[in-house]
């Protein structure tokens, strides 16, 4: 059985009439975390700070210098660690296409299981 601080919670979908206010609070609990963007298995880019996530005409998406924009958001999903922290969040378009917006976080001190290699 894993260890608590190590399982992984599966997709929990969020219903389209709670996404504006979702992705309002996830843009400002997570502005300025690093974020990975991937869509359609395609790296756009990599470990740049969240600028914004917002839900109006589609899906708007800020992070580093670059946007993105999703049109006609099918679904919206969050990924979360056992203790509730988002890991991720996946948009679906229209067309079947999926936006993975991936947050690099930080490991909690007591996950650690021993000394770096570089402090022995």
């Amino acid at each position: 059985m894993p260890l608590a601080g190590h399982m992984r919670m599966g997709l929990r979908e969020i219903p389209a009439k709670e996404w504006p206010i979702f992705l309002a609070k996830l843009g400002r609990e997570h502005r300025a975390w690093l974020a990975t963007v991937d869509r359609g298995g395609k790296v756009e880019a990599r470990e740049q700070p969240l600028e914004s996530i917002a839900a109006d005409r589609g899906i708007d998406i800020r992070i580093g210098h670059k946007a993105f924009h999703v049109n006609e958001p099918q679904a919206v999903r969050v990924e979360e660690t056992a203790e509730g922290a988002t890991q991720a969040v996946q948009i679906d378009d229209a067309t079947g296409r999926s936006l993975t917006l991936r947050f690099r976080t930080a490991v909690a001190p007591g996950a650690l299981d021993g000394l770096a290699p570089g402090e022995t």
